[in-house]
């Protein structure tokens, strides 16, 4: 089965989570309006339950497949050019088509995951306004 994101417009400051329904995979995106966009996939920092955590080759994995290695702990210094999660920045214009299939592979290759019945999706922005994505094909976790 080939798994596709339709992506919807986002402006600067809006926000787009997909998980897993059964623990807590993600990767979200933040639109940074002329500067692109920041990509984040869950690092064992944030994988609940413990038993869900990646092991040293799947940090290994993430690398390859083209994420930032995590760069801060989730109680450290504030660094904004880093994160405690495995991340990527784009420049605009974001290359979606690239981002689709970055995120793709870690659901199905990292994850573990095998068909997109799996995934829910959060959307919103910056001042809270919950947006609906219906051409994700994905469950609305709102």
């Amino acid at each position: 089965m080939i798994w596709r994101f339709a992506w919807p417009i986002f402006t600067e400051d809006d926000y787009l989570v997909i998980s897993y329904k059964r623990a807590n995979y993600y990767v979200q995106f933040a639109a940074q309006g002329q500067f692109g966009m920041r990509a984040e996939a869950a690092s064992n920092a944030y994988i609940e339950p413990a038993q869900a955590r990646l092991s040293v080759e799947g940090y290994v994995a993430m690398g390859q497949l083209g994420w930032q290695i995590p760069t801060v702990l989730p109680e450290g210094a504030l660094d904004p050019d880093g994160s405690p999660n495995f991340f990527v920045d784009l420049p605009s214009p974001v290359d979606f088509k690239s981002l689709s299939e970055l995120a793709i592979r870690t659901f199905r290759r990292i994850y573990g995951l095998r068909h997109p019945g799996q995934l829910q999706y959060k959307a919103f922005s910056s001042g809270g306004a919950q947006i609906r994505l219906p051409t994700l094909r994905l469950k609305w976790e709102g």
